[in-house]
């Protein structure tokens, strides 16, 4: 695992040279709007409530983007990973992909990154709003951030 782990950051490193290069460009936002940051909230706030609530962190996919403020991820025991990033303009963006279990795609027509509004909203709560609400976010927070954790859900189907 510890060895999974360098390579991550020796691959981030690499590709955030690259871009720094000019080299490589950066992917820019992610396609699948959610919304935007509810007026009055702030993305402390949100932290808390993601990890509380719903046991995300910390995203391991490093992006180089000034106007990105949070990019967390929750990993369910299905394998699913749920990402959400939010901007200094307040807008959310996120996705699901599935996780190969084996290093090693089992099925690459599931791979990819998929949109998962509905999902999404339900994990940001009153923290997100449908229109856009002109403000401006940091973060504040100097505190290591956490791993999300592996979430065991209970099936409807007892």
């Amino acid at each position: 695992m510890e060895e999974n782990t360098s390579n991550n950051k020796f691959s981030n490193f690499f590709e955030n040279l690259l871009i720094k290069l000019g080299i490589k460009k950066p992917l820019g936002r992610r396609p699948f709007h959610v919304g935007w940051m509810a007026p009055g909230r702030s993305i402390d706030e949100l932290r808390l409530y993601l990890h509380s609530e719903w046991g995300f962190g910390r995203n391991d996919k490093k992006v180089i983007d000034k106007e990105l403020v949070l990019n967390w991820c929750r990993i369910t025991e299905q394998h699913k990973k749920y990402s959400i990033q939010v901007y200094t303009d307040g807008e959310i963006r996120g996705f699901m992909e599935n996780i190969p279990v084996t290093g090693v795609l089992e099925k690459p027509s599931e791979m990819g990154e998929k949109e998962a509004k509905d999902d999404l909203l339900k994990f940001l709560g009153e923290f997100s709003v449908e229109k856009k609400f002109v403000s401006r976010h940091t973060s504040e927070s100097k505190q290591i951030e956490p791993e999300p954790e592996i979430i065991h859900e209970v099936s409807e189907q007892q």
